[in-house]
């Protein structure tokens, strides 16, 4: 078999034969670990109320429907997909666009309030929250006294056959004979008598007798009849209540007036600030806000409960037991048995009729017997229950007949014919008809289930119940997640430094889910509860281990230069849209956060680690398998820069100090002699060090150029404000930097002509930054802010406050 892996292996790795059907071709750095927490031998049927849930789901409602013009959004929890990114780095001058507050102008006319004289008006504003809780329990109970007369006529026929044949025959005989001897003349007699009589009667009598009877039966019946109404309503009775009061008394006007409100919109101003040479990654990122909602939403505790989806039909009143237990019914009714069986008997004796030979001997037989279907049940069905039938004759049977329904015995074999009832209920008359049985016992078992409209009844006060429960359920879920989300939007609200900084971290996460293929899924060294005490403690060689991860990843990236482009909505999934469009915010640029649909991101990598981040890209192994870099290696960062570079200070310390020298005179030109003191903008670069770092290698009377060139334009900082460098020039030996704008007081809100206090003749530390590129600009950003029009204008930045002077 051949197969071609280079396409799938683009980094060098070592084959392990024995592993080769377990590699995947997707991982380059190190494989994803997949932990379940799936128990297979608890499948749940334990609980009893698991069924009850999943009757729940048992029909078409609306929220199951697959309507196709429905737009959802795919909730199925799926395994990390274990294939990284191709990391491609480029390198490029790195860029940083700041900005900061320049002024506030008011804008768009938001609302105008007219006065006419002699007017008074008031406005008054009442938000009011209120929840009430109401219930109430009516009982009735009817006693129904019922009187039932039934005439029950009897008619039996009777059919008499007599045959009687009598034969009398009587016979009398006799014979005499006499003789004499002794002569010739022999004396003989012979006689002889014979007596017949011969008597014959025959009689034949056919009679039918019809008996009438008639039975008169009185019932009393008694009916109790017991109601139960319960009644629950919700009302909110939470009151809250905000008061706002306007008034308007035009009563000491000479004329009408107005005021009119403007919306406030934010000025800003921007530049562009370089920060050199760079090796720098840029990719993208999809719905960079989703996991900080996601992450506020499990601080929600409460799950949204969904609505049943029910079908009467599947309510089972066998099932009482488990609603109370399940949903808390306590003062739910419990029903008769489902289903109930009542038994009648039919049975005779036949003499056989020896002259219906052939026909079958005993003829037809009918007779009839009565049962009574239990209240509040209806009869649906009968069948046999047993049997026992002496037959003479063939063609033979017994059919026994209950309304509708019949059942039948044929034969005197096993096979019996059973039959359903039209839902019978009261007493019932059974009739029969047996054909040449002579002798027969049989029981007819008749099914019979609860009435249907009781049934539906109590299956309808168990559907109530169940939406009433799910409606409070999600009354107090509503309640609970507009308090949330009300506690939420504060967490939207606060200062916008707190929230550029929210989406800084939130994009940061989602670059190095990039740039790693790892999503912070393995044991970072912390045991939440560990022997004997339970507390939380440390394994150590773990977080060894992890720790040069953080170390690695968090000093080889400049993070704090991280530029970042945030794109609309409609990049993201077409299912939430509609949620997107709704996120709102009072900062303008964290609600464009919360909307966005994809971000850019540009990260660049810092200088020194250039190195040890191409390693990681082609081999996937953090500083080179080497292990941590010592101190004074160009990869260590000592923890005093880390910790000025999250204060935002990149600035470079300079050799020597700052100095605005009184004594020092500038001279006009070279041909005069008259001359002037430095300008306030002009200050004089001090120390032999700062003063050869500017200088000509070749020559120490002239500037290098080069170095000139790389300062101007440069951000210096001189008594912690910051200032641009217009040009260095070389004035009797000194170096002199031309500053874009007199030196000033740190503090702008205190009195700005303490100069002489501050700069003059005073030796000054000093640092320089990243160089200006381009002009500054400014731009509008729309607040939701409301402002009327007074003598005072909305204030601009740096704020000055003259009382303080």
């Amino acid at each position: 078999m051949n197969i071609n892996v280079r396409k799938y292996f683009e980094r060098p790795f070592i084959l392990n034969v024995p592993c080769i059907m377990e590699l995947n071709p997707c991982s380059g750095k190190q494989p994803i670990e997949i932990v379940t927490n799936e128990n297979p031998n608890n499948d749940g049927k334990d609980c009893p109320c698991n069924e009850l849930r999943e009757k729940e789901n048992d029909c078409n409602c609306e929220e199951s429907s697959t309507d196709p013009c429905e737009c959802k959004c795919d909730d199925t929890c799926h395994d990390q997909n274990p294939c990284c990114a191709k990391i491609e780095t480029f390198v490029s001058e790195l860029f940083v666009v700041k900005d900061e507050v320049a002024c506030y102008k008011p804008g768009e006319i938001s609302l105008i309030e007219n006065v006419m004289m002699g007017e008074t008006r008031v406005k008054k504003h009442r938000h009011l929250q209120r929840e009430e809780t109401y219930s109430e329990r009516e009982e009735e109970n009817n006693i129904y006294n019922e009187r039932d007369t039934q005439i029950d006529e009897r008619f039996s026929l009777h059919k008499e056959v007599d045959n009687v044949v009598e034969t009398d025959l009587s016979v009398d005989a006799g014979a005499n004979y006499s003789s004499r001897a002794g002569n010739k003349k022999t004396y003989k007699s012979f006689s002889a008598s014979l007596d017949v009589s011969f008597n014959q009667s025959k009689k034949d009598a056919s009679k039918i007798v019809q008996d009438e009877s008639k039975n008169v039966i009185t019932r009393a019946i008694e009916k109790v009849e017991k109601k139960v109404r319960t009644l629950s309503s919700r009302k909110m009775i939470n009151e809250i209540e905000e008061k706002n009061k306007h008034s308007f008394d035009g009563t000491a006007f000479t004329q009408h007036e107005n005021g009119i409100y403007f919306f406030v919109n934010q000025e800003r101003k921007a530049q562009v600030y370089s920060h050199g040479v760079r090796k720098m990654l840029d990719f993208y990122v999809p719905d960079p806000s989703l996991r900080l909602k996601s992450l506020l939403e499990k601080d929600f505790e409460l799950k949204k409960p969904k609505k049943p989806c029910l079908n009467i039909e599947n309510i089972n009143p066998d099932d009482y037991l488990k609603y109370i237990q399940c949903y808390g019914f306590r003062d739910l009714e419990k029903l008769p048995k489902s289903t109930e069986y009542v038994d009648f008997v039919v049975k005779g004796r036949h003499e056989p009729d020896n002259s219906r030979k052939g026909k079958g001997n005993s003829g037809l037989h009918t007779g009839q017997t009565q049962f009574v279907i239990p209240d509040n049940y209806e009869a649906v069905s009968m069948a046999f229950a047993s049997k026992s039938v002496s037959w003479d004759g063939s063609g033979v049977s017994i059919l026994i007949t209950v309304a509708d329904g019949e059942v039948v015995v044929r034969d005197g074999s096993a096979d019996t014919n059973s039959d359903t009832l039209s839902k019978l209920t009261g007493n019932q008359t059974v009739n029969y008809q047996a054909w040449d049985a002579v002798v027969y016992n049989l029981v007819v078992r008749v099914k019979c289930v609860l009435n249907s409209e009781l049934t539906l009844k109590w299956q309808l006060d168990v559907f109530n119940r169940i939406m009433d429960k799910y409606n409070k359920e999600l009354e107090e879920y509503d309640k609970a997640f507009k308090e949330f989300q009300r506690n939420k939007q504060n967490k939207f609200n606060q200062n916008p430094f707190m929230l550029s900084e929210t989406i800084k971290k939130q994009l940061k996460h989602s670059a190095l889910e990039y740039i790693t293929c790892q999503f912070f899924d393995t044991k970072n060294g912390m045991r939440n509860k560990v022997k004997p005490c339970g507390l939380p403690q440390m394994d150590i060689p773990e977080t060894e281990e992890f720790g040069k991860k953080v170390r690695f990843f968090e000093h080889a990236f400049e993070w704090k230069f991280m530029s970042y482009m945030l794109y609309p909505y409609f990049w993201a999934e077409k299912c939430t849209w509609e949620d997107k469009l709704q996120e709102e915010a009072q900062n303008g640029l964290f609600q464009e956060f919360l909307q966005s649909g994809y971000a850019r991101i540009s990260i660049s990598i810092r200088p020194g680690f250039e190195s040890l981040v191409q390693y990681y890209i082609e081999e996937g192994e953090i500083w080179e398998g080497l292990g941590l870099p010592s101190y004074g290696d160009p990869s260590y960062l000592p923890i005093y820069q880390e910790i000025k570079e999250s204060k935002d200070n990149f600035n470079t310390d300079r050799d020597g100090y700052l100095i605005w020298d009184s004594t020092f005179q500038y001279p006009l030109n070279t041909t005069q002699a008259s001359s002037r003191p430095l300008k306030k903008d002009e200050i004089i670069v001090r120390n032999d060090l700062a003063i050869v770092e500017y200088f000509d290698i070749a020559s120490s009377t002239t500037l290098d150029q080069m170095k000139v060139k790389a300062d101007k334009n440069r951000v210096v900082v001189i008594d912690c404000i910051e200032y641009r460098i217009v040009d260095i020039i070389l004035v009797k030996g000194e170096v002199v930097l031309k500053l874009d704008r007199d030196l000033e007081h740190k503090d702008s809100t205190l009195c700005p002509d303490d100069f002489d206090n501050r700069y003059k003749d005073k030796n000054i530390l000093w640092s320089t930054g990243a160089k200006f590129e381009g002009a500054p600009w400014k731009f509008i950003v729309p607040t939701s802010l409301t402002w009327l029009k007074e003598e005072e204008c909305l204030p601009c930045y740096p704020v000055n406050c003259k009382e303080n002077c």
